[in-house]
């Protein structure tokens, strides 16, 4: 699986503000959340499910798996599509500048 930290080139973590971070930092951080948040709506409604359910919900695979009647294998397989192509996106975000 994949956590947000996965998803910037800095290992910084995106839920936590750091205690004298700047202003520039905290604009960067927030400008970070709203491209996610972005790229997540841009998701196929299955990934998006997936991802809500896993972040949101806390649900594990095997009860994600009995929401949409796939198997606990199959919901991994859709996760790390999601993760996947959500690294990708934000990559191409960083480096279109």
């Amino acid at each position: 699986l994949f956590s947000l930290e996965d998803l910037t080139e800095r290992n910084e973590s995106v839920n936590d503000q750091h205690p004298g971070q700047g202003p520039e930092e905290s604009l960067q951080d927030a400008d970070f959340k709203k491209a996610l948040a972005h790229e997540i709506e841009q998701l196929p409604e299955r990934e998006r499910t997936v991802l809500a359910l896993y972040y949101q919900e806390e649900l594990n695979l095997r009860e994600i798996g009995a929401v949409l009647d796939v198997s606990e294998s199959r919901v991994s397989q859709i996760h790390g599509q999601a993760a996947a192509r959500l690294r990708s996106r934000m990559l191409e975000r960083t480096r279109a500048g």
